[in-house]
């Protein structure tokens, strides 16, 4: 079966949500423990694994206001986080820094929509697990459909969050 392409229209596919409330204060300092439990529960649930390691400054002071950047490891991601104290006990908020686009859901929201376009069930590949990315940005996806044929999807990220809208196909040929 070909592919009968056309056009995808536009399509985003919500990736990652990007910010969370704390508290963590421990003394006049804030719980730097605390603090990288809670950045590692949140990567995890936006990005669907646990992290390799959260690296935050240490010594941080409670201060109302005050903002740094932690960084959360996952294989070779380094992805910032921003973290902004919200009072002088060591509440927080944080939410990465860039948006996140992870190919499973990507790939997710190709697959439907490639079926529901041509009835044709296709395989989709994009590239790395994860990718770092500022609004604007782009990348390619390769679907292929079950004869061997291939399709060029381009994929621009629209927002911080890591939605995205896929261009108009393309044979590779």
């Amino acid at each position: 079966m070909n592919w009968g392409v056309r056009r995808l229209g536009p399509w985003v596919v919500v990736c990652i949500a990007s910010a969370c409330t704390f508290h963590a204060s421990c003394g006049n300092r804030l719980n730097g423990k605390k603090l990288t439990k809670a950045l590692s529960a949140f990567a995890k649930q936006r990005l669907g694994v646990e992290p390799d390691r959260v690296e935050c400054p240490d010594d941080i002071p409670l201060r109302s206001g005050h903002e740094f950047d932690c960084t959360v490891h996952v294989g070779d991601l380094a992805a910032p986080v921003h973290v902004v104290q919200t009072d002088d006990s060591g509440s927080v908020t944080f939410g990465f820094s860039q948006a996140i686009v992870t190919a499973e859901t990507v790939q997710a929201g190709l697959v439907d929509r490639l079926k529901s376009a041509t009835g044709v069930d296709a395989a989709v590949d994009c590239g790395q697990r994860f990718r770092l990315a500022e609004p604007g940005a782009s990348f390619e996806c390769v679907a292929t459909n079950p004869q061997g044929q291939k399709l060029a999807i381009p994929v621009t990220v629209v927002d911080k969050d890591g939605n995205v809208r896929f261009g108009t196909p393309r044979p590779v040929r």
